[in-house]
């Protein structure tokens, strides 16, 4: 909630075993509040300018798959950019999630997904976060 407001946004986590990487989120966290016509909350938002990245072992980032391919025809599973609820944020989903933090940021889970089709951001899926900070501009 406290970076709601702010667009872009820059994620950075710092692990237990010394490993940094993270997220450039396009859109507002505030996003996730809206809803469609039906009255359905807004599961993913977000658009093609998000992207992992990894400082470890070798800096790499990982852009959204409809840039490196520039596929006509992107299943929804390849744009699937941000997710966010009361517990928990999701950036890049579809056969696995990019990054995963609990509502309490201390938690975490990377795995290859769709949207970015990114290797494993550390070393293990599962990670605990010693770091977490969030850089908002507008």
């Amino acid at each position: 909630m406290k970076v709601d407001s702010w667009e872009p946004t820059i994620l950075i986590i710092k692990t237990n075993k010394n490993e940094v990487f993270g997220a450039y989120c396009s859109s507002d966290w505030a996003t996730r509040h809206k809803q469609d016509h039906g009255g359905n909350r807004q599961r993913y938002f977000g658009t093609g300018e998000s992207f992992l990245y990894s400082f470890s072992p070798n800096p790499i980032k990982y852009p959204w798959i409809g840039l490196e391919h520039h596929e006509n025809h992107l299943t929804p599973a390849k744009q699937l950019f941000m997710c966010a609820s009361n517990s928990m944020i999701c950036i890049g989903s579809g056969e696995g999630q990019g990054l995963w933090l609990d509502e309490s940021l201390t938690y975490g889970r990377t795995e290859t997904c769709a949207t970015f089709n990114n290797d494993p951001l550390c070393s293990t899926n599962d990670f605990t976060c010693t770091f977490v900070e969030v850089f908002g501009f507008k």
